[in-house]
């Protein structure tokens, strides 16, 4: 007898085997790199490849003549449209470029949600890829685990064992910690709510090894997940069976876990241990990693930060200061504004809040995209019959940890990763029975198809050639541009473009030194005198000096100077003109 799979059926098969493909597999790969954010960060590209290959994929499945829409996808799409309007009235073409990678951001993510919602998902299939979540954590748990105790110093993942906390394969501890708080708060979902025994077991233990590492990692923002989707959950199933039973069995084992990383942080200040205990703990000496974390001095700046956030949106509070601009505009008010001059630690590219960053760049305009976003994200849990509520809720309660991390920092620039995986659970989060089909006449869904079955493969093909920039450039700047032929090669210089054109200019200040022909001198002044209008980096300064030294222009020497010294005040290049003039 020959089983007919229905056409949804297939499409549903399409994204489980790509979640997992990815979640499993692709996304805790380790690819060499020279940090940073954004496309910079070739997770990021690969991410964007893996979107692509979704959205390809599903364009392709997707016979019918209607398309599936959730009730508030009208806020969700005018709010990623309102996001990017305030690029039309920048002021400064540098800001402009530089906003165009958030710009471009928004329209994969709009992309990528109508595509989810074409997918139909039955309870289990919900299910199976909350499941992919879990065991996605658990593996960057694992690697975690393997950076504190078992790395040393030449590892494939390149950690810097000896100075950092561990970060998995996200680079960045807060990262981590709001990844491992989503999938600990997935593990109790499924807790709760299953029927099978062997199912809570195994999430009994996810949510145990999530536990063990979320707390040493000392990332607040995971902390402040974690609790906040536990504590949510745990209310709303208050009645459930299963609920006094975790409660009487858990907070005992998250006391003792506490107690357990108290011991281990303290036998790192103070030898008076039993024998005992110091014999256990022997392994874990030497690794700063699990040692206390000092966080006054990030709690100064970020209060500050804030202070001084509000108080630029207060001077512009409806045009914004332009997209693309922060990182300059901000110092620039610390500057002519603070008696206190600007922030001791590094100058900041994001107020740590997203809100207000998009207030601050993009104006009112932006202002209400962002709410709009809020408020569709919102309605997920609000909106709709009391039982439809009760049904969501608990689902929408998932997307916390990620959500608040916006609210303290910049993950969904860091990590497209946790962009993707917020996606995916709001996606899980609507309920079949809510969604609205739209009959397309023919022609438009031709065009329809196939633009974004054009859209879809550029995109693929921008992130498979973008990895292969990202290996040129790493491979360049490793070798202190010794083998740069590859760089004038580049198939795709675009998907790193701000760092080829960097290092394409560093380039030329090698020749210069090499031939002292002084039109590569030129080509770089005036590219650093453009860039430092959009980013603050002390070493372009520096140069900057070291060329108005050489040039004798003592009025531009004095005032670069009293520049990088307002940016830079703890940099020793800018304290003392004979140090700038020795170099």
């Amino acid at each position: 007898m020959i089983k007919i799979i229905k056409s949804e059926e297939i499409d549903s098969k399409i994204i489980i085997s790509i979640a997992w493909a990815f979640l499993i597999i692709v996304m805790h790969f380790y690819i060499p790199n020279m940090g940073g954010h954004g496309l910079g960060l070739p997770q990021n590209i690969v991410t964007l490849g893996v979107l692509g290959v979704l959205i390809l994929f599903i364009s392709f499945s997707v016979k019918k003549e209607t398309l599936t829409l959730s009730p508030g996808i009208k806020f969700f799409l005018l709010g990623c449209l309102l996001l990017s309007l305030p690029v039309l009235w920048t002021p400064s073409a540098a800001w402009r470029a530089n906003a165009l990678p958030a710009v471009l951001g928004y329209a994969v993510a709009a992309l990528v949600y109508l595509a989810l919602l074409q997918i139909s998902l039955s309870r289990r299939q919900k299910r199976l890829l909350l499941g992919l979540i879990v065991a996605s954590a658990v593996i960057e748990a694992l690697l975690a685990l393997m950076q504190l105790w078992v790395f040393d110093a030449d590892n494939r993942m390149e950690y810097p064992f000896t100075v950092a906390r561990a970060y998995g394969n996200f680079q960045q501890t807060n990262l981590l910690g709001s990844f491992l708080a989503t999938g600990f708060g997935i593990a109790l979902y499924l807790l709760i709510t299953t029927r099978h025994s062997w199912v809570r077991s195994v999430n009994a233990l996810a949510m145990l090894l999530l536990l063990i590492i979320i707390i040493p990692v000392q990332s607040r923002v995971g902390w402040l997940g974690a609790l906040t989707v536990t504590l949510l959950l745990l209310f709303h199933f208050r009645h459930h069976r299963q609920t006094p039973r975790i409660i009487v069995i858990g907070a005992p084992l998250v006391l003792l876990l506490i107690a357990t990383w108290l011991t281990i942080v303290k036998s790192h200040h103070h030898e008076s241990l039993p024998q005992s205990v110091t014999e256990m703990i022997t392994p874990l000496k030497g690794k700063p990693a699990l040692a206390l974390v000092d966080k006054s001095t990030s709690n100064m700046l970020r209060w500050q930060m804030l202070k001084h956030s509000l108080q630029m949106v207060a001077e512009h509070p409806l045009k914004g200061w332009g997209m693309g601009g922060f990182e300059h505009a901000f110092t620039q008010y610390l500057i002519q504004h603070s008696p206190d001059g600007p922030l001791a630690g590094p100058t900041p590219t994001h107020p740590h809040n997203e809100i207000l960053y998009l207030w601050i760049e993009g104006g009112i305009m932006a202002l209400i995209g962002g709410m709009l976003l809020v408020l569709a994200w919102l309605r997920l849990a609000i909106s709709g019959c009391r039982l439809r509520r009760h049904r969501a809720f608990p689902l929408w309660c998932l997307t916390l940890p990620i959500a608040l991390h916006t609210l303290f920092e910049y993950p969904l620039y860091q990590s497209a990763a946790h962009g993707l995986v917020l996606l995916l659970l709001i996606r899980l989060t609507i309920a079949e029975s809510v969604l609205k089909k739209v009959t397309l006449r023919p022609s438009v869904q031709i065009v329809g198809r196939s633009v974004t079955t054009f859209i879809a493969s550029a995109i693929v093909v921008f992130a498979v050639t973008g990895l292969h920039t990202n290996n040129v450039l790493t491979r360049a700047e490793r070798s202190g541009f010794r083998d740069t032929a590859e760089m004038h090669e580049l198939i795709n210089p675009y998907a790193q473009w701000d760092r080829y054109v960097y290092d394409s200019h560093m380039l030329d200040l090698k020749q210069f030194t090499l031939k002292q022909d002084y039109r590569y001198l030129a080509a770089f002044k005036i590219w650093a005198d453009n860039y430092v209008t959009v980013h603050n980096d002390a070493n372009i300064y520096y140069t900057l000096i070291r060329i108005a030294d050489a040039q004798q222009s003592q009025i531009r020497k004095s005032q670069l100077i009293q520049r990088a010294r307002q940016l830079f005040p703890a940099d020793e290049r800018f304290v003392e003109p004979s140090l700038i003039s020795k170099g």
